[in-house]
């Protein structure tokens, strides 16, 4: 089976979840990882979101 992303924790499976933050912690393990302020950046691009600050309600 194909893994979709993104991934939705409310459909996945304890093994599934379990699996991914695995392969999370290996890839962050090896160096592969990105810092979180690139990460927002990056799905803020992704939605197009350029000049609105991210806020807990939206």
């Amino acid at each position: 089976m194909a893994t979709e992303y993104p991934l939705n924790l409310g459909t996945m499976t304890e093994k599934e979840f379990n699996s991914e933050m695995e392969k999370s912690y290996k890839s962050m393990k090896a160096g592969k990882g990105v810092s979180a302020k690139k990460a927002f950046a990056k799905v803020k691009r992704s939605m197009e979101i350029k000049n609105r600050p991210l806020t807990a309600t939206g």
